[in-house]
């Protein structure tokens, strides 16, 4: 919740930003140095995104939604010590097995979806013993998140080659 007011508000700062300010690259040019956690995607065809790095340091992606949630499930899962319902792991399922069919095109490439497919095989080992002990659910969250760190670090690097000069 706390998350979605946040978004709110720096969706409203952006776009009176825009509104009050002079041609239209000249106002993005402003909105991005003035704001280190926001980035414009240029593509090769012209198209442009927002990223945005929420207060942990990670991005949101405006067409990603199966990751959004599976990242921001995951910091609150870690923030609870894994001490968290089985319902939660059931929950995750869809999230996960979206993760690759609906990834934005220009982040595709090799160690982004190897990341992606050894967190979905981390999440279908939580998911068949999740009626093991607690402790090897809490081992399984922990690989899980691991495998989920590391797919982070390889979006940072893919993100990297199309922010570099901002």
């Amino acid at each position: 919740m706390k998350l979605t007011k946040k978004m709110t508000t720096l969706f409203m700062v952006i776009a009176l930003l825009l509104s009050s300010c002079g041609s239209k690259s000249e106002r993005k040019k402003k909105v991005f140095q003035n704001n280190p956690n926001l980035f414009l995607i240029s593509y090769d065809n012209g198209k442009e995104e927002i990223l945005r790095k929420d207060s942990k340091g990670t991005y949101s992606f405006d067409n990603w939604n199966a990751f959004n949630v599976l990242n921001t499930e995951l910091y609150q899962i870690e923030d609870l010590k894994f001490k968290t319902s089985k319902t939660r792991i059931n929950n995750l399922e869809r999230f996960v097995n979206n993760l690759r069919t609906t990834m934005p095109n220009w982040l595709s490439n090799i160690n982004v979806i190897q990341d992606i497919e050894d967190v979905q095989e981390k999440y279908q080992k939580l998911l068949t013993e999740k009626n093991n002990s607690t402790k090897e659910v809490r081992d399984n969250w922990q690989a899980l998140i691991a495998e989920f760190i590391q797919l982070r670090q390889s979006i940072e690097t893919v993100v990297q080659t199309y922010t570099q000069g901002q």
